[in-house]
């Protein structure tokens, strides 16, 4: 099973490529909107991100559209919230996702909806490709509910998916993890002591494994592909002009 999994993984890896040449700057900035600024589709599902003052995203939601009326679903890192209006003075910059139909939109909200009731995750930077099975919290790695505003966006999706990942999570990897274990020391002694009370057995594992940060600015950037799951190369070759975008915008 495994070559076909690496044939079926690299045949995405090379059309992301192909695709990542076709991504200039103009089409990025023609497809990242601003809400509740700019015209959105009616019907939609999308990544959105808030900035902070220097144009840097800083927070992570998934906008639903449905018949012109929006919500953002997301985790604020304290609860999850589903909020009816989105205000002016925080906006959100969105990109339509094309794996959600339109006719899917009101399935994903009813999803959303079941999360919003049922789980209660814990902060912390934690990534392993666990999703929400029946409304509950799924992990094949034994992981506790620990994650970022970032992370609770793949679960959802990939709880919408059935079990396909919207990111390539191993992607990033230890040596993409040393950068943000020195810049976020704070979160990430945070994260430790949650997993050693969580799962002191195993403590020391999934520190190597699975601590790891997946930005906002990254998960914004996934927003432009459709071959799943995404893979951190095809981000990174958007990612600055991403950024640049987002910068131009929140000063405009």
């Amino acid at each position: 099973s495994t070559p076909l999994y690496s044939s079926a993984a690299s045949d995405v890896y090379k059309r992301q490529n192909q695709y990542c040449k076709l991504i200039g700057v103009n089409h990025i900035n023609k497809e990242l909107l601003v809400a509740p600024k700019d015209e959105l589709d009616e019907n939609l599902v999308a990544v959105a991100v808030q900035l902070n003052d220097e144009g840097t995203a800083f927070h992570s939601g998934i906008l639903i559209g449905i018949d012109g009326d929006f919500w953002l679903f997301h985790y604020t890192g304290t609860e999850v919230e589903l909020n009816e209006t989105i205000d002016p003075t925080e906006p959100l910059y969105c990109k339509r996702i094309e794996f959600v139909e339109d006719y899917e939109v009101i399935n994903f909200k009813a999803l959303c909806e079941i999360l919003l009731n049922d789980v209660n995750p814990r902060y912390g930077l934690l990534f392993d490709g666990s999703f929400f099975k029946d409304g509950t919290y799924y992990t094949e790695s034994g992981l506790p509910f620990i994650t970022t505003c970032v992370g609770f966006c793949l679960m959802t999706f990939k709880s919408f998916l059935i079990n396909t990942d919207f990111l390539q999570t191993d992607d990033w990897d230890e040596e993409s993890a040393e950068g943000f274990r020195n810049d976020y020391v704070d979160f990430y002694e945070l994260t430790l002591r949650r997993i050693e009370q969580e799962n002191p057995e195993m403590a020391g594992e999934i520190a190597k494994k699975y601590v790891k940060r997946i930005t906002p600015s990254e998960y914004a950037s996934a927003g432009f592909y459709s071959d799943l799951p995404i893979r951190k190369d095809s981000i990174d070759a958007i990612l600055n002009d991403v950024q640049d975008v987002l910068k131009e915008k929140a000063a405009s």
